[in-house]
């Protein structure tokens, strides 16, 4: 059953724990101001945290509510919680940055970069708070300052984010109260971000526009994002779902995706023309395929970022000559995220993916030369003359799928697309993504894989989980099941326009199943 909230004050005396109550749970926040379900949480949980522990202030400091003010305004930060996580308020000056935190990984707190390295965004104390939804508490871990990040925190390029290691907190918030009127001042100074246009920031709020909110703060370099939040946010919008549109949601499950009886012509995908529901994949699952396949290696490897000074693409490219894997691998995401079109850095990234025996640093090279090289001739070539050479099934996919987006009119690339599913109560509402992915096998002939993989708040597929395909006949054409600590499963098969098949995932007794034609 678990400790009660009584046990844990007993068992943990230092920290500051505050029962939630139904009121409390209760939102004020609109479904339809969110972009997703994932968006929508992250303000739940972030409005429930604000509300808390401003209440917690004004008693434990006797002062009147009114003199809590919310940065930008309360109105702004639930707009912001699409893409951001966590909370600025302002008390008698001092700046303190509220920073949820789930209960299953409290030994490390990480916190965005914008809270960090915005000079308008920055605080003076960061408190990191702790909440179990299921047992209606909320625990305030500790607090750290913005000097102890930037000097000690370790920052990942991937996730834009500083992390302390929870023993880093200081939990005693009677230091902080004094350490507040002893030393006011606890920032470092952060280098100031050039100032855009207001054209220019329409510009870059459109090209957000076309990310899901989990990824909209990593779609655009730092500096330009940075920029759109100082002083343009309120040109920050999102899109709407179709499949969210007209749906009953609630703060702690999923959506329900409902199947529909229709018939999914993949020849239309060549066209670039994809039915409601299906998306993206980086937009289904908070990231590309791959990346979402790394982030699970990612947290055994090393976690020390390229220094600030070596960012620049003639010392990045540099770098993946180097004798460290881990190295040429952030270089080489790096490089991703800096260098659009610049042909030096499209050579390299080929080289590195030729020359290199590594399997995630091929796959963070041909990730890297997708983003830099959308529309580039030279990117496109080089993918097509990979193509010819390569025999592994897993890096054709990984190529073909990159020619696709470079160039979406090359003969040879393939095209991917993501759906959502839900087998209800059997995965006691936890969802799982459906991706379905074709590329040419010959002028007759199309090759199709089919995963299956976890939504991106879950590391595994349920146990027994089954993927199965069935041809135009209703035969089963082959399955596969998710044994335990799966976190994929797939099938490849082969077709020929305008052949029929279905694709069932199945467990237990519930069953979803999507009907496809290749031509």
């Amino acid at each position: 059953m678990g400790l009660t909230l009584k046990e844990l004050k007993i068992i943990d005396v230092e920290s500051v724990w505050i029962a939630l109550s139904l009121e409390d749970e209760k939102t004020e926040l609109k479904e339809s101001d969110y972009a997703d379900e994932t968006a929508y949480y992250n303000a739940f949980v972030n409005n429930l945290c604000l509300k808390v522990v401003a209440t917690w202030l004004t008693e434990y400091l006797e002062i009147d509510e009114q003199k809590i003010t919310i940065f930008p305004t309360q109105k702004d930060a639930q707009k912001l919680w699409n893409f951001i996580d966590g909370t600025a308020i302002e008390v008698e000056n001092t700046r303190f940055i509220i920073v949820p935190v789930e209960s299953v990984n409290i030994q490390e707190c990480s916190i965005q970069k914008e809270w960090i390295d915005l000079q308008n965004w920055i605080g003076n104390y960061y408190l990191f708070v702790e909440i179990n939804l299921d047992k209606h508490w909320l625990r305030i871990l500790g607090y750290t300052t913005h000097k102890t990040i930037k000097s000690k925190g370790k920052y990942d390029c991937t996730t834009r984010t500083y992390s302390l290691a929870r023993e880093q907190l200081i939990d005693d918030l009677e230091v902080m109260w004094i350490a507040r009127e002893l030393c006011p001042d606890e920032t470092e100074k952060v280098e100031q971000l050039p100032v855009i246009t207001r054209s220019k920031a329409l510009d870059l709020a459109s090209e957000v526009q076309n990310y899901l909110s989990s990824v909209a703060r990593l779609s655009l370099d730092f500096e330009h994002w940075g920029a759109l939040l100082e002083n343009h946010w309120d040109l920050l919008s999102i899109k709407i779902p179709v499949s969210t549109i007209n749906q009953s949601l609630s703060p702690l499950k999923n959506i329900v995706d409902i199947s529909e009886d229709i018939m999914i012509n993949l020849k239309s995908w060549w066209q670039r023309q994809f039915p409601k529901n299906w998306y993206p994949i980086y937009e289904l699952l908070g990231s590309n395929e791959s990346n979402f396949t790394f982030a699970f290696r990612g947290k055994a490897g090393s976690r020390e970022s390229i220094p600030e000074d070596r960012k620049t693409i003639p010392a990045l490219i540099q770098l993946l000559d180097d004798k460290d894997e881990e190295t040429r691998l952030k270089a080489a995401e790096c490089l991703g995220r800096i260098a659009p079109n610049n042909a030096e850095a499209i050579t390299a990234l080929i080289d590195l993916f030729n020359t290199s025996f590594d399997k995630w640093t091929r796959h963070q090279a041909i990730d890297s030369l997708e983003r830099i090289g959308k529309g580039n001739k030279q990117a496109s070539s080089a993918l097509s003359q990979l193509l010819k050479t390569l025999e592994e099934d897993e890096f054709r996919w990984k190529v073909a799928l990159a020619l696709g987006k470079i160039d979406p009119e090359h003969p040879e690339g393939g095209v991917s697309r993501a759906k959502q599913i839900d087998l209800g109560m059997e995965l006691a509402g936890h969802s799982v993504a459906l991706l379905v992915a074709q590329m040419p096998k010959t002028e007759q002939e199309t090759d199709i894989l089919v995963r299956v993989r976890p939504m991106q708040e879950h590391l595994y597929l349920p146990s027994g989980l089954q993927l199965m395909i069935f041809d135009q006949f209703g035969e089963k054409v082959d399955d596969v099941h998710a044994r335990d600590a799966d976190n994929l499963i797939q099938l490849p098969f082969c077709v020929e326009p305008p052949e029929r098949f279905s694709i069932t995932v199945e467990l237990g007794k519930v069953s979803h199943t999507e009907q496809f034609t290749s031509g």
